[in-house]
């Protein structure tokens, strides 16, 4: 069964990926992502996105 928020064949999942990443001052950074898999294109992949959050409380 599909996870996320969805409408028809289409899905949103948001997951922590690195809850113990700090950033030392505030700047400019570059966050690069790679796929690993087997395939080139991943079937049912449509976009890949990153948000990052100021952390609360901290």
């Amino acid at each position: 069964e599909p996870r996320g928020a969805g409408a028809g064949d289409i899905f949103d999942h948001q997951f922590l990926a690195l809850p113990s990443q700090r950033f030392a001052k505030a700047g400019t950074y570059k966050l690069t992502l790679e796929q690993y898999m087997r395939q080139n294109q991943l079937p049912g992949i449509m976009a890949v996105g990153v948000r990052v959050a100021k952390v609360r409380g901290k």
